[in-house]
C-alpha cells in the first residue's frame, strides 16, 4: 500500500467515528414525537436481536438508542460495528453468532462514549465559555494541521510535485488545484459522489470538538466524585508488594517491558514507577551526527555493480579462466570504490567535521552533557541530550548495534567514534544497572503518589461501572432500526 493510501485508511477510520460526533438533537416531547413507528423497548444492550434477513433498507437517520434526551442514531451504531466485525472477518468466517456479539459490543461501546456527556447533563454540570472556547481553538489547530499534512503528502506521492513541500504555501495554484482533484477524487470513491476534502474536515473538526468536550467533562466527574485523600499505610504496602511481585514476573520474562515501563514514568505517561531492574541493563549517553539529505543515487549503484563484478572475478578465479577479464573487473572494481569514497566523503564532510570536533573535545575532558546540547540535534529551547537505556544481556531489538558498542564499555568510559547505518555516534557508559529491586526509600514518595492514583482509579472504575449499569437500565433502545445492520456479512 502506497503512503498517501494509508494516509486515506487513517482518514477513512476517523469518518467512522464521525457520527458519533455530529447526530445529538434534544428529544421531542412525546405527544409530538413520530419519528419511530414501532414502539421502543428498553433493556440493556446484550439484549441485541438475531440477524433479519428481510429487514427493510438501513437508514442511518432512524434513532437507534436514547440516553435522556440524547438520540443516538443507527448510522453511529453501524460505523462502530464495522470496526468491530472487521476483527472477525481477518480471522475468519462471520455467523450469526458473530454478528450479534459484535451488536452488543457496539451498543455498550455507544453507551460508554456517551455516558459523560449523559450524567454532566444529569447532574447539572456545563462547560464554561472559556472551556468552549479553548476546546474549539485546540481543534481547529489540529484540523489546520491535518489539513496541511495530508495536502503534502497528496501532492508529493501523487507525482504532482517532484520534492515533498514543507508547507501547502509552497504549492502553485494549479498544484494546488491538482492537489485538491485528487483528494476529493479518493473521498468520493471511498465515500460517496461530491464528498469533498472540505466536508471532511468540517466533520473532523466536529470529531475533535465533541471528543474534547467528553474528555473535559470526564475530568469536572472526577473531581466532583472522588477525593484526593492518601491512602493509608496498609494500603500502599499492598500495592507496593503487588505491582514489585508483577513487575519482576513481566521483566524477567521479557527485558524490554522494563525499559517501555520507565521510559513510559519518565515521560509522565505513567504513574507507577520502576521497582525491579531485570538482569542486563545499561544507561548510555549519545553523541549523534548524521548528514542532511539522501546519499548521491550513484552510490547505491555503484555498489550494485561493485556486487555483480565480485561474483564474476570470483567465478573466473575458480575456473582459472580469462585473466584479461579479471584485470577488467579489478580494474573497474577500483574505479568504483575510488567515485564512492568521493561521493561519501562529500556526503558526510561536514559530519566528519562535526565528530572530530566532538571527538577532540572529549579528549580533552569537556563536559559529555554539554556537548550533547552542541551537537545533538533538538528544537529551540529544549536540551539535547540523548540518554538510553540499552540492553547487554542478548540482542536489543531496539538499539542493535549500538547496544554490541556499548557494552564494550565500563562506567565513566567513552567510545571512539563508530558508523552505524550510516549515521555517527560516541557512546558514554553512565552505568551498568544492578538487578534486583529498587531501593524503596528512594521511590517512596512515588509509591505513595502512584498507590494514591491506583485508589482512584479503582474508585472511579466502580462508579463509571455504576453508572453504565444505571445508563443500560434508562436507554431505550430501538432495535428495529439496527438490527439489520451485519445482513451484509450473511447475504
Amino acid at each position: 500500500m502506497k503512503f498517501y493510501q494509508r494516509i486515506l485508511a487513517l482518514m477513512t477510520a476517523a469518518l467512522l467515528a464521525l457520527s458519533l460526533t455530529g447526530c445529538l438533537v434534544a428529544t421531542k416531547d412525546a405527544e409530538t414525537d413520530g419519528s419511530n413507528a414501532t414502539e421502543p423497548v428498553s433493556g440493556a444492550a446484550t439484549d441485541a436481536p438475531s440477524v433479519n434477513p428481510n429487514a427493510s433498507a438501513f437508514d442511518r437517520e432512524a434513532v437507534a438508542v436514547e440516553l435522556g434526551d440524547l438520540q443516538i442514531k443507527a448510522g453511529e451504531i453501524a460505523d462502530v460495528f464495522d470496526q468491530y466485525i472487521g476483527l472477525f472477518s481477518y480471522s475468519g468466517s462471520v455467523g450469526e453468532a458473530q454478528i450479534e456479539q459484535c451488536l452488543d459490543m457496539s451498543l455498550d461501546y455507544i453507551l460508554q462514549y456517551y455516558l459523560p456527556m449523559w450524567k454532566a447533563k444529569e447532574l447539572g454540570i456545563e462547560l464554561s465559555e472559556a472551556d468552549e472556547a479553548e476546546i474549539d481553538a485546540l481543534a481547529r489547530e489540529q484540523v489546520a494541521e491535518e489539513r496541511d499534512a495530508v495536502i503534502c503528502q497528496f501532492a508529493y506521492y501523487y507525482g504532482i510535485t517532484e520534492t515533498y513541500p514543507e508547507d501547502p504555501s509552497a504549492l502553485t495554484e494549479e498544484e494546488t488545484a491538482a492537489v485538491m482533484a485528487a483528494i476529493n477524487e479518493e473521498l468520493a470513491g471511498v465515500f460517496y459522489e461530491g464528498f469533498t476534502f472540505e466536508q471532511y474536515l468540517d466533520q473532523q473538526l466536529e470529531t475533535y470538538c465533541t471528543g474534547a468536550r467528553i474528555d473535559r467533562l470526564t475530568q469536572v466527574l472526577k473531581e466532583r466524585t472522588l477525593t484526593d485523600d492518601a491512602v493509608d499505610a496498609e494500603t500502599v504496602d499492598a500495592w507496593y508488594a503487588e505491582t514489585l511481585e508483577k513487575q519482576r514476573e513481566t521483566f524477567t520474562e521479557l527485558p524490554s517491558e522494563y525499559r517501555t515501563a520507565a521510559e513510559n514514568y519518565a515521560d509522565g505517561d505513567s504513574y507507577v514507577p520502576v521497582l525491579y531492574v531485570p538482569e542486563g541493563f545499561a544507561r548510555i549517553q549519545v553523541l549523534e551526527f548524521y548528514p542532511d539529505g539522501d546519499p548521491d543515487e550513484n552510490i547505491e549503484r555503484n555498489a550494485a555493480e561493485m556486487t555483480r563484478l565480485e561474483a564474476e572475478y570470483g567465478a573466473l578465479v575458480l575456473k582459472g579462466e580469462n585473466e584479461e577479464r579479471q584485470q577488467e573487473i579489478a580494474a573497474r572494481y577500483a574505479e568504483l570504490q575510488k567515485e564512492n569514497k568521493m561521493l561519501e566523503d562529500a556526503f558526510y564532510a561536514g559530519v566528519i567535521d562535526s565528530v572530530n570536533a566532538a571527538d577532540k573535545a572529549v579528549k580533552e575532558g569537556a563536559s559529555f552533557e554539554d556537548l550533547m546540547d552542541t551537537y545533538n540535534r533538538h528544537a529551540e529551547g529544549e536540551s539535547g541530550k540523548d540518554e538510553r537505556l540499552v540492553y547487554l544481556a542478548g540482542p536489543d531489538t531496539r538499539y542493535g548495534d549500538l547496544a554490541t558498542e556499548a557494552a564494550k564499555l565500563n562506567p565513566g568510559e567513552i567510545s571512539e567514534p563508530i558508523v552505524i547505518d550510516g549515521a555517527y555516534y560516541i557512546i558514554r557508559m553512565v552505568e551498568r544497572l544492578p538487578e534486583g529491586e529498587t531501593d524503596r526509600a528512594s521511590v517512596e514518595d512515588a509509591v505513595t503518589a502512584a498507590a494514591t492514583a491506583a485508589n482512584r482509579d479503582d474508585a472511579w472504575e466502580a462508579q463509571f461501572d455504576s453508572w453504565l449499569a444505571e445508563a443500560n437500565e434508562i436507554a431505550v433502545f430501538h432495535p428495529e432500526t439496527y438490527e439489520s445492520i451485519g445482513d451484509m456479512y450473511l447475504y
